[in-house]
């Protein structure tokens, strides 16, 4: 291994050019990495100073090819390549020649120089093409798009010199590998303590190192597109479902399903081990898939639950629910409360194909999601419990024996729930007054006998506090002072929700007004009468202390009917 600081034009001059594994990661640099590149180069060309960019690790290719892998350093490359080809665009004609053998391959006039990872391949040539989506903000394009930007005001002479100066500084470190050397080790050391690459990137590249060392290049592709690409990476909306973050600890979907995988097939233990480990858990495993076979098997195993995973992708605002489908129901209750950390036991109950047994363990595990979110309760310390409780979830009962003897859980009681439902203050609550109601709602109609009643609704509607917040000039009859008037505010007995918010001077009138309308405005109570809990509300002539308790009894007896552990 050699370091040594170098500059952009010896860095990829030396080789014919520069391939990226087609396993790495898409391009992720965004705007501010750009504009603090751009400004620190800058800056350092008027002042005439040396501005440190970064390392790039290369691994020299052994044959007679002549050109190099990049082992780290692709977002950088990647970027500084696209502000020299903006650059290259604006300067005279007669000058580009001088930074052809820069930007392009050798002897391949329109092959850029630098062979890009699968992902992000057809966006970068073309771009060397000149053929660019020049409304795009993000990505490769977007990253010309802000250069050529930041650029329009200059000088042609200026940006030739400014060109010559980023070309030719020795602003990198550059780490060279022999043929010989083993690249992921390297990798793995540069990426275990920051934050470069998450932990679905590094098992992701061992996985098709491990590959390619197994068979060849051409295998590891084939395998990658049909086990990983096609699940993981197949579009754009895909990529952003998978890279977003969840739950309290903000990992990314991906870790999270390859932590629950991992717990699943039990090479990750939640007794001893560490989240933080993960990505090192994973490469101990896949460093004893001894042939092909082994780690095909083991790719097409992450498959089957990613697509359980991606029932996730499904859920957008126009998704409509009904409430005996127990899966959609799970989903969506998992999606709004952002408590993930019951999904290795979700995917495992999922991959039976027995759906009543489905069916009950959901349950168990829904009431578990919305006791815990209702009354706010943490549940980052279940983490260390999911091996074992992954072990009971195969039946009922078991599982119901687990939560209920296990103290770390102490699941909130019928009292708690029923306290909690009368006092629903945070701001947070509105959300979880909304879902309780939705999927009451939900669970009215499925009782009702007449079959006209529609049975599947979208959840569209907002959250509306009958006696409203600002009670003091339409509702001081009810109460004396502040105290009073939030024990019957803040009582789920006292929301309901409406398919539209009511217009400002609606929300504070009072209750005859609020239901029916002043004929004015377009938006009332009564406008929502289709659905089941605002039909009790019609003919209320006064909305008070007795008329909010009793409703607030009724609602409470309908969550505890949905979400009890039994």
């Amino acid at each position: 291994m050699e370091a040594r600081e170098n500059n952009f034009k010896s860095i990829v001059t030396n080789e014919n050019r520069l391939d990226i594994p087609f396993f790495q990661r898409h391009y992720t640099w965004n705007e501010e990495h750009w504009e603090r590149l751009f400004d620190d180069l800058y800056d350092s060309f008027i002042n005439n100073t040396t501005h440190f960019v970064g390392s790039v690790i290369l691994k020299r290719n052994g044959g007679n090819d002549n050109f190099a892998i990049v082992i780290d350093g692709q977002q950088r490359l990647t970027t500084f390549s696209i502000l020299l080809k903006v650059l290259y665009d604006k300067i005279d004609e007669n000058k580009r020649k001088h930074f052809e053998n820069c930007l392009f391959e050798t002897y391949k006039d329109d092959s850029p120089k630098i062979n890009h990872s699968k992902i992000d391949r057809e966006k970068y040539t073309s771009l060397f093409n000149n053929e660019i989506d020049t409304n795009a903000k993000e990505g490769i394009f977007g990253c010309y798009n802000y250069f050529n930007t930041r650029t329009e005001s200059k000088s042609n002479d200026e940006l030739f010199e400014f060109m010559k100066f980023i070309c030719e500084t020795k602003i990198f470190v550059l780490v060279t590998l022999n043929a010989n050397e083993d690249e992921q080790k390297i990798f793995d050391s540069i990426n275990s303590t920051g934050a470069p690459l998450n932990a679905s990137d590094i098992i992701k590249n061992a996985l098709f190192d491990k590959a390619i060392k197994i068979n060849n290049e051409e295998w590891a592709l084939k395998i990658y597109e049909k086990y990983w690409e096609s699940v993981f990476e197949k579009d754009d909306e895909m990529r952003k479902f998978w890279i977003t973050k969840i739950g309290k600890d903000a990992r990314t979907r991906s870790e999270n399903l390859l932590h629950s995988f991992a717990l699943i097939k039990g090479f990750f233990d939640s007794q001893k081990d560490k989240l933080s480990e993960l990505s090192l858990i994973y490469k101990t495993h896949i460093s004893s898939l001894e042939n092909k076979e082994d780690l095909e098997s083991f790719l097409n195993e992450i498959k089957v639950y990613v697509n359980i995973y991606s029932e996730f992708l499904k859920i957008t605002k126009q998704t409509f629910y009904k409430f005996d489908d127990f899966k959609s129901r799970l989903f969506h209750i998992l999606n709004i409360s952002d408590i993930m950390v019951f999904i290795p036991v979700v995917l495992y109950i999922f991959k039976t194909k027995d759906l009543h047994k489905q069916e009950q363990m959901c349950k168990v595990i829904e009431t578990l999601v919305m006791r815990f979110y209702i009354t706010h309760k943490a549940t980052n310390g279940f983490n260390k419990l999911l091996s074992e409780m992954l072990k009971k979830a195969g039946n009922k009962d078991s599982l119901i024996d687990f939560i209920n003897n296990h103290n770390s859980f102490r699941l909130p009681s019928n009292n708690e729930m029923c306290n909690k439902l009368k006092t629903l203050w945070d701001n947070g609550d509105n959300k979880r007054a909304n879902l309780i109601l939705f999927w009451i709602e939900l669970f009215r109609r499925s009782k009702e006998q007449n079959t006209k009643d529609i049975v599947e609704l979208a959840d569209v509607y907002s959250l509306e506090h009958l006696m409203p917040q600002s009670w003091e000039e339409n509702w001081h009859q009810y109460a004396n002072n502040d105290d009073e008037a939030d024990e019957l505010i803040y009582q789920i007995g006292n929301m309901t929700i409406l398919k539209g918010s009511l217009n400002s001077s609606l929300k504070n009138k009072d209750w005859e007004t609020k239901l029916n309308g002043d004929g004015k405005l377009k938006n009332c109570i009564k406008r929502s009468a289709d659905l089941i809990v605002n039909k009790e509300l019609l003919d209320k002539k006064a909305w008070n202390k007795d008329e909010i308790e009793k409703r607030t009894k009724i609602l409470s007896d309908n969550f505890l009917e949905i979400w009890s552990i039994k």
